[in-house]
């Protein structure tokens, strides 16, 4: 019933893939068809950093991936995860998800498929978004990565905490050409703490749509870090490389 329903939706109510321009088939697909789709190819695990999920395409067969890499060996968080890179079907997505609070099932599948296929979520405690400044929440209306984080929850049953890591400082818009240090500098003070003792001693996933230079996941885990929080993992739906 649910694959007719789609298909009748496509029928009377079409959209254009935002990529190629063709028919999108179904809602399930999001903004992209399955052509564009199919042309997108998730991180291998088996070729990717085990500490950060970096990927590393040229390793051959037998090869085994490095367990930390030159964009995680100084990094707080103990494990980052994606689905795959911001190009394509997934950043034609992704950009969508910041304007329309709806996250398709093609996304929804690739999380659940990350997820399953990797240890991040084993012994998790919490799951925290990274929270926008209250000036961009009333912008927007809502928060992209709190969407992700609330999917994330109900599929692993791991409690959903949204109030206790707060933006307190409105940071400028990143903009494409910015270095890591720059994007660092724009975010010191960024983030707080609000309810230190309910991270104490806690396993965190913190949850964002996209890992660009990784300097907001790392001004957000300091925070918590700070707070003695036991261990932070990262999920992102995708990520430059």
């Amino acid at each position: 019933m649910k694959q007719i329903s789609d298909a009748l939706l496509a029928t009377f109510f079409p959209a254009s893939c935002q990529l190629c321009g063709q028919l999108v088939e179904t809602k399930a697909s999001g903004i992209v068809c399955q052509k564009c789709w199919n042309d997108y190819l998730p991180f291998q695990l088996s070729k990717s950093c085990q500490k950060c999920g970096y990927p590393f395409l040229s390793l051959e067969i037998g090869n085994l991936p490095p367990k930390d890499c030159a964009y995680c060996r100084n990094t707080l968080f103990s494990l980052a995860r994606s689905c795959g890179a911001y190009e394509g079907a997934m950043r034609a997505s992704v950009l969508e998800l910041k304007t329309s609070p709806y996250l398709s099932e093609k996304l929804f599948e690739l999380i659940k498929n990350t997820l399953t296929q990797s240890n991040i979520l084993e012994k998790v405690d919490l799951i925290i978004p990274i929270p926008l400044h209250q000036e961009r929440l009333a912008k927007r209306s809502f928060n992209q990565a709190e969407l992700i984080a609330e999917k994330i929850s109900d599929f692993a049953s791991i409690p959903l905490d949204n109030s206790s890591l707060a933006r307190i400082k409105p940071t400028l818009k990143h903009r494409i050409g910015m270095d890591k240090i720059d994007r660092s500098n724009s975010l010191k003070g960024a983030f707080q703490v609000m309810r230190p003792r309910l991270i104490a001693n806690q396993v965190i996933l913190l949850v964002d749509d996209v890992f660009t230079t990784g300097s907001t996941i790392s001004a957000a885990t300091s925070e918590l870090i700070r707070a003695k929080a036991k261990e932070i993992r990262i999920f992102t739906l995708a990520r430059i490389v």
